[in-house]
């Protein structure tokens, strides 16, 4: 306890008349005092007197360790209520009670309990083992702090008060807007809460006695899975569609859509995600093997796929065209960053009928179950996540 502690029948008027220790050099000087009073005091009690200030302390030994554990400042804690704190502390400290553990454990407990949803958000991005995709993160944020969702009112409140009722009421409120964005943020929010629960679990502390409130959506079965859409290219229409993809690229007087066409042309016989080719450079491109390499995916599995005949000319195209080191370039030479939503738009004018961008996917997965190419290898070709049987026999290819 650095100096040795100097025995003082504490009263109001004696601690008043402690001069302050002067400063040692760089570091706070201080005196430690010990009650010297032998009636009413306690050998535990100790106060550190400071050019900081007066504090009382409990000084025992803990688990066959000297410990001291802070009660108060003097003047606002008197002697009288000092020694009554020591007392109570040298009582646990008997029964085998570590005090300074027990207020630790009921801080953190009550700062588990305090926990707002804007807390537990960042918590669950940290606890994930691979971060979000940028596009993933953009929806995540969109739910939680956007305006639409109507989470964003619950932001700054503990988790502790998402009740049950609470959540069921916000959740059929959403759903008569979009069942669909009801339904994924619902999703995100069960996520968040049980990243929560599992963290203050890890701690031996119960965040929600009653569990996620989430839950109560699906005991409930208010919680709906809002049908895959099955847009796809039919094969009737298909004919006006390449058409417009010509008229499109070699309609410059427009706009130049001609990098923007060659990126859907791309999607249609390839299969891929809409922002997949986006990043590719010519390093990914393999023109003898006739095969392309994707970093960046949706599920994070990078894979290698085959260069089609129709995938071979949009490349030899843009290698002709483009003196970027990026297959689809932007107008600055970089890789695309923005979605082809004008080029789209004149596509569908152009071909006479509605369409959105991942319909080319579907496309191509419909048009390769026609021509009974079995799941797995268009499971393959699309770079599917998949699972059971099926991903067992994937593993070994």
């Amino acid at each position: 306890m650095g100096n040795a502690a100097i025995s003082l029948n504490f009263t109001q008027a004696s601690i008043g008349k402690l001069p302050a220790p002067a400063r040692n050099g760089g570091r706070v000087g201080e005196q430690w005092y010990k009650d010297a009073n032998t009636g009413s005091g306690t050998p535990k009690l100790r106060l550190r007197v400071s050019s900081t200030g007066r504090h009382w302390y409990y000084y025992g030994k803990i688990a066959g360790s000297p410990r001291r554990i802070p009660i108060g400042a003097w003047p606002e804690v008197t002697p009288a209520a000092a020694r009554k704190a020591a007392h109570k502390l040298a009582g646990e400290v008997a029964l085998g009670i570590d005090p300074h553990a027990e207020r630790r454990k009921i801080r953190e407990e009550h700062q588990r309990k305090r926990l707002t949803l804007r807390e537990a958000i960042d918590r669950h991005h940290r606890n994930r083992k691979k971060p979000l995709k940028a596009t993933t993160r953009r929806t995540f944020d969109r739910a939680f702090f956007g305006e639409a969702s109507g989470l964003k009112k619950w932001i700054d409140q503990p988790v502790e008060s998402l009740t049950r009722e609470k959540v069921e009421r916000w959740y059929r409120a959403r759903s008569k807007q979009s069942t669909a964005g009801a339904a994924l943020e619902a999703r995100y929010l069960r996520a968040v809460i049980n990243t929560a629960i599992q963290d203050a679990k890890h701690s031996g502390t119960v965040l929600l006695p009653l569990g996620n409130p989430c839950e109560a959506l699906s005991a409930g079965r208010l919680l709906e899975t809002p049908e895959p859409r099955r847009g796809w290219i039919q094969p009737k229409d298909m004919p006006a569609f390449l058409s417009a993809l010509d008229q499109l690229h070699s309609n410059h007087g427009r706009a130049r859509f001609d990098v923007a066409v060659d990126h859907l042309r791309f999607l249609l016989f390839s299969g891929c995600r809409l922002m997949e080719p986006a990043a590719l450079t010519w390093d990914d491109i393999d023109l003898t093997g006739k095969t392309f390499a994707l970093a960046d995916t949706k599920n994070n599995n990078p894979i290698v796929l085959p260069l089609n005949d129709q995938l071979m000319q949009v490349v030899q195209r843009r290698r002709a065209a483009a003196p970027s080191s990026y297959l689809f370039p932007n107008s600055r030479g970089g890789k695309i960053t923005d979605r082809p939503e004008k080029a789209i738009r004149a596509l569908r004018e152009l071909a006479g009928f509605h369409f959105i961008a991942h319909d080319l996917r579907r496309t191509f997965r419909s048009t390769a179950a026609s021509l009974n190419i079995s799941l797995k290898t268009a499971a393959m070709l699309v770079n599917h996540k998949v699972k059971g049987e099926l991903a067992l026999d994937l593993s070994y290819i």
